[in-house]
């Protein structure tokens, strides 16, 4: 078609003349299509399996985007109830958040994710018994210490910290893993993926922490900005001697 036929035609322009009235004066449609006129290999049911969530996170992970203010909250929240009780008037606290407030609300939030996503396991646990054969934990040997699940290691006879010997467990999919990931990337000025393994192991033991910390490390803003490349040096032509054959003959 000509672009003169084209300036002429009124289909192209505006398009099927029963498109500018009601639906209900549509033409039918001509193709319909059944169950029955598929071939069978379309109709063949398949099994799909998709990972899924099956606990909810509690609220109080969402509150702040940053582990150490997610702890000063929960800090003062535990202060607030230890105040509220009648038998703590005599010993109330107030003043700045101490040490011991802030390793408290580190050991609430640690329980309650832990409660989230293990509670079957630390069942079993406290009852005597081993974590079942579908359990994340099959592969460790854990403890539980004053309510809280830890790692058993090899150190137990070592004069080092509880948190060194038996690191916290903590599950990869949790709100609370990725803040302490970015907590400690950010307080050892954007550290790389083996230096942020090391400094989280003094402490906590987080599933699948090699591939979390690469891409903490590798979604950081400030690391892709400030990320070295590589230059590669450019090098010379050969002088001629080098490349020009000299053919000396009959020298006494």
């Amino acid at each position: 078609m000509y672009p003169d036929q084209l300036k002429q035609t009124s289909s192209w322009w505006s398009g099927a003349p029963w498109l500018s009235q009601p639906s209900r004066f549509w033409p039918p449609l001509s193709c319909q299509i059944t169950v029955d006129s598929l071939p069978p290999e379309l109709l063949e049911e398949k099994a799909v399996s998709l990972p899924i969530q099956v606990y909810q996170p509690n609220k109080i992970f969402f509150i702040r985007s940053s582990f150490s203010a997610l702890v000063c909250i929960v800090a003062l929240l535990c202060r607030f109830i230890h105040n509220s009780k009648l038998s703590n008037r005599s010993s109330r606290r107030s003043g700045l958040l101490c040490t011991m407030e802030l390793n408290e609300a580190v050991k609430v939030l640690v329980r309650l994710a832990q409660s989230e996503v293990f509670a079957q396991d630390i069942a079993a646990m406290s009852k005597g018994g081993q974590v079942g054969p579908k359990s994340a934990l099959k592969h460790h040997t854990s403890i539980i210490v004053d309510g809280i699940l830890r790692i058993r290691g090899r150190l137990r006879h070592t004069a080092i910290s509880l948190d060194r010997k038996h690191p916290i467990i903590l599950p990869a999919r949790h709100p609370i893993t990725k803040s302490i990931l970015n907590y400690y990337h950010l307080k050892n000025l954007h550290a790389g993926p083996q230096l942020l393994v090391a400094c989280v192991r003094e402490k906590f033991w987080l599933l699948r922490i090699r591939d979390l910390a690469r891409s903490i490390a590798h979604s950081c803003i400030s690391c892709f900005r400030c990320r070295p490349r590589n230059l590669e040096q450019l090098m010379r032509d050969l002088p001629p001697k080098r490349v020009t054959a000299i053919f000396v003959c009959f020298v006494a």
